[in-house]
């Protein structure tokens, strides 16, 4: 029975050999193809590889063994070829789940970025503040956006020497603000440069929030659902 098994297995493995030989012969008529080729030569030469792995198992485990392990592994491939087709589809599905599990994770798509609302129904948005990723409720009915002093640190800021010469109404009632220009504001894959934001004079505020004033930066916003999506 092993003899015979592994018969078939070297009969299998000299088809697939002369299958990636011919495709190899053709692909050398048009070297300009080999980049959108490469996922037909992976394809033979694991199914070649497969049926090796089956030869070299034949001569331990018989016909009957071989079979399975060959077609629980040809089930593996067929998934891992089947996300390689849909490898688009399955990015976005992807985004769509970092944004629920990570609000402020962005999924851009061309000239256009989402994010998924947070649990507790909010927007938020990873922006780069000369560098720092500080995470940002978005806030449509806010003019200006806000950083902390915390923020404000990290960006390269001096809380301590800016001027808070501006009064802001917050839900938390009134609070002092100082005006200040970020050299470099980052989100998604756009940076605005000399960027006016406001620093709440609150030492323990941990107020983040992009207002209108930055949203207008870009072409448009808009709220669908439960996506906030942003096009330039």
């Amino acid at each position: 029975m092993r003899g015979h098994a592994l018969t078939l297995m070297i009969i299998l493995g000299v088809i697939a050999l002369g299958a990636l030989t011919v495709w190899l012969l053709g692909l050398a008529t048009d070297i300009a193809a080999f980049d959108t080729k490469a996922p037909e030569l992976v394809f033979y030469i694991s199914l070649l590889l497969l049926f090796m792995v089956g030869g070299v198992n034949a001569t331990r485990l018989g016909l009957k063994q071989t079979a399975r392990n060959i077609l629980i592994w040809a089930a593996v491939f067929v998934v891992l070829v089947i996300g390689y087709s849909y490898r688009d589809e399955l990015k976005g599905v992807w985004a769509r789940v970092s944004g629920e599990l990570s609000p402020g994770t962005a999924d851009v798509q061309g000239r256009t970025m989402s994010v998924r609302a947070g649990g507790n129904g909010h927007f938020y948005l990873d922006v780069g503040l000369n560098g720092a990723i500080t995470t940002m409720l978005i806030d449509t009915g806010a003019t200006s956006t806000v950083i902390s002093q915390r923020s404000a640190k990290a960006a390269g800021l001096d809380p301590e020497s800016l001027s808070y010469t501006l009064t802001l109404r917050t839900a938390n009632g009134t609070v002092q603000a100082a005006p200040v220009r970020i050299a470099r504001l980052t989100i998604g894959p756009l940076t605005f440069t000399n960027a006016r934001v406001l620093v709440t004079g609150r030492k323990d505020d941990r107020l983040n929030v992009v207002g209108i004033e930055t949203l207008r930066l870009f072409k448009s916003y808009q709220v669908t659902g439960n996506s906030f999506t942003l096009r330039w």
